[in-house]
């Protein structure tokens, strides 16, 4: 079994607790640190051949990408613009 629970215990409490923080300046840290647990999901649920861990893994998976979506990724109704644009590559030119 090796550190797998450990580490997993790690970097899932630690997500869940910054999920409860009233900044936003930590809560958004909480799908980067959920997503830095999901390889230990991952190789726990394929060492043990636990198919159904596996399973959950891949929800939670799903959970901290949309976290990190919504909070790093996404542009926010009403941000500032950070000066950042796209790169816009026209054919033909």
């Amino acid at each position: 079994m090796g550190l797998d629970p450990l580490w997993i215990g790690v970097w899932s409490a630690t997500a869940a607790w910054l999920s409860q923080s009233r900044s936003e300046a930590l809560r958004r840290w909480a799908s980067v640190v959920g997503l830095a647990g999901v390889p230990w999901w991952f190789h726990a649920a394929w060492s043990q051949g636990d198919w159904k861990l596996l399973a959950v893994s891949m929800l939670y998976l799903g959970a901290w990408l949309r976290g990190a979506w919504l909070h790093w990724l996404a542009q926010r109704p009403g941000a500032v613009d950070a000066g950042l644009g796209t790169i816009q590559i026209t054919p033909g030119r």
